[in-house]
C-alpha cells in the first residue's frame, strides 16, 4: 500500500475514535427536532448525509482538520438536546462503508 494510502486510511480511522456516534442526516428524519429547536441550521445544511456527534469541541477541531485533510465539506452544530457537538457532512466513515 501506498504512503497516501496508509494516511488516508489513519485519518479516517482516527475520525472515527473521535466520533461518539452517527446518523443519517436528511430533512424527512430531522426536519421536525430542527424545527423544535435542537439545532440551528441553514437551508444548505440539507445537502448533507451524515451527521457526526463530538462529546467536546477539542475532538470538534481534530474532526475538522481530518475532514479538511481529506477534502470534505462540513458544518458544525450545537446539538442543544445532547449537549455535544455535531458535524454535517457527506464524508462516508468507515462505519457507513461497511
Amino acid at each position: 500500500m501506498s504512503k497516501m494510502g496508509e494516511l488516508l486510511i489513519e485519518l479516517e480511522e482516527d475520525f472515527e475514535r473521535l466520533s461518539s456516534t452517527s446518523m443519517n442526516w436528511n430533512q424527512d428524519l430531522w426536519e421536525d427536532q430542527v424545527n423544535d429547536g435542537r439545532f440551528s441550521i441553514l437551508p444548505s445544511d440539507w445537502q448533507f448525509g451524515y451527521i457526526h456527534w463530538f462529546e467536546n469541541y477539542a475532538s470538534v477541531v481534530a474532526a475538522k482538520g481530518i475532514l479538511r485533510e481529506i477534502g470534505e465539506d462540513f458544518a458544525v452544530k450545537a446539538d442543544d438536546f445532547n449537549g455535544e457537538w455535531a458535524i454535517l457532512t457527506n464524508y462516508e466513515s468507515n462505519v457507513w462503508k461497511g
